[in-house]
């Protein structure tokens, strides 16, 4: 699950995101609080944050300039919600290993 930055990125929506995983079966999530921006895909997003969300994309450059990796500003308080959550809904964070019977 990449977490968009100041879209995505509070706690109530970890929380949710987990818990519905929970409630649909999922045995594993691999998260990922933030999102990488190669050039070219970075103009291209920008572009529609500028349509859908005005004033988001100054706090991208801000935040993060041209930066290839873009984490959340509060990676560690989303990952501490995620790991809560987890524990909570028996959900592990790999992929389990397939054991043929």
């Amino acid at each position: 699950m990449p977490i968009l930055p100041f879209l995505e990125d509070d706690l109530e929506n970890i929380r949710q995101i987990v818990r519905t995983a929970a409630d649909c079966g999922a045995s594993y999530i691999i998260p990922a609080f933030g999102m990488t921006l190669r050039s070219g895909s970075r103009e291209y997003y920008y572009q529609e944050l500028d349509h859908l969300d005005p004033g988001v994309k100054e706090k991208y450059l801000q935040a993060f300039g041209d930066s290839y990796q873009c984490s959340a500003p509060n990676w560690r308080q989303l990952d501490e919600v995620f790991q809560e959550e987890i524990s909570n809904g028996n959900i592990r964070l790999k992929i389990p290993v397939f054991a043929p019977e």
